[in-house]
Parts: C-alpha cells; sequence; structure tokens
C-alpha cells in the first residue's frame, strides 16, 4: 500500500512538473488570459471539449471558439471530418491560435506592434521577427518568442488580401502558442520594428 502510494505521488508530481498554464505562455495577453488554468503542454481536444463549453469542431483544423473579438482556434493533427464529428478526445492540441480583424492594414499594424512591444515586457526577451520570403519590402509580420519547453508564441500581422472574387478579406492580427518556433523556408529573419 504504502508502494503503491509512493508511486502515485511520484507520478503526479512528474505530471505536474510538464503541465504549463497556456495564460503564463500566452504572457497573459488577450485572450490567452481567459485560458488560465488550462495546461496547455498536456492538452487534448477531449480536454478542450470539457474545459470550453462553447467550443465547436472545424472541419479541417479541429475545434473553435469565440473569445471576446477573437477566433480562437484548437489546432489537432489530421482532423478531416466532412460529418461535424467532433476530433478524437485523445488528440493532442498542437497550437491554440487567436484571430482578430481588423477595418484596416494600419489599425491592424498597429496592434500588432502594441502585442509585440507588450510581450517583450511580460516575457522580458526580445522576439525573432520574420518577413515572409516572397515579400518584395522584407519588412516582418512576424514575432516569435521562445517559451522554454519546446513552446513558442508569435504575433502576427496579416494584411488585407482582394480574393479571386474581388471581396476584400479584412487585415488580421493573430497570436499563436505552438508547440516549437516556426521556421520554414517561407519566412526569412528580418529586423523587429521599433515602436
Amino acid at each position: 500500500m504504502r508502494r503503491a502510494l509512493l508511486l502515485c505521488g511520484i507520478l503526479l508530481a512528474t505530471a505536474c512538473g510538464s503541465r504549463r498554464d497556456t495564460a503564463d505562455i500566452g504572457a497573459g495577453m488577450a485572450p490567452f488570459d481567459e485560458l488560465k488554468g488550462i495546461p496547455f503542454t498536456v492538452l487534448r481536444s477531449g480536454g478542450a471539449r470539457a474545459m470550453r463549453r462553447n467550443i465547436a469542431p472545424v472541419m479541417g483544423v479541429g475545434l473553435r471558439e469565440t473569445i471576446g473579438e477573437h477566433k480562437v482556434t484548437y489546432v489537432v493533427p489530421v482532423f478531416d471530418s466532412t460529418s461535424g464529428d467532433w476530433p478524437v478526445e485523445a488528440a493532442l492540441v498542437l497550437a491554440i491560435s487567436a484571430t482578430r480583424s481588423w477595418a484596416s492594414d494600419s489599425l491592424a499594424r498597429a496592434e500588432w506592434m502594441r502585442s509585440v512591444s507588450a510581450i517583450t515586457t511580460s516575457v522580458g526577451s526580445a522576439p525573432q521577427c520574420l518577413a515572409r520570403a516572397r515579400a518584395t519590402d522584407g519588412v516582418p509580420t512576424l514575432a516569435q518568442f521562445d517559451r522554454g519547453d519546446s513552446l513558442s508564441l508569435s504575433a502576427e500581422f496579416v494584411a488585407s488580401t482582394l480574393a479571386s472574387d474581388s471581396t476584400v478579406i479584412p487585415a488580421e492580427t493573430q497570436l499563436v502558442i505552438r508547440r516549437g518556433m516556426l521556421s520554414s523556408p517561407a519566412w526569412t529573419t528580418a529586423p523587429c520594428p521599433s515602436n
């Protein structure tokens, strides 16, 4: 009995040591501050469903809910349901993104720069800034912060675009907590913006 209790205690301490609070990883930024108490490092699809009552399945992505003015998406691997099914409950959440639309590019860019500044102050370290490799101006649109434990927090500005059907897709800002750092040939390092 004593050995079983000791083993349970060791397992509990090990499990607790690897749990990182989503609000902490998100540097207290809205809407991640609303996810306080949710351990991102061990978050599974079923856990997100159990902890967030307004969450719904989204084909090809995972789960989504609205928090304030943000669309919050819980990215789950290999979720391609066409029937509205829920992702497998044991599927690990790979990232949580919070997207907000803006009336203009200038408003979105200003909010992005404010977010980068606030996160820099909160975490006490400078980000790695990236620009899209195809961008002709080389202006950074993404800043990512190493949050330890192979986790990162990034802030991105996406300018408005004209869709193929001539509708305007509004400018957006996006905050993303993800496993690992973003690296891809689609991105190149760039100097970080200054306020």
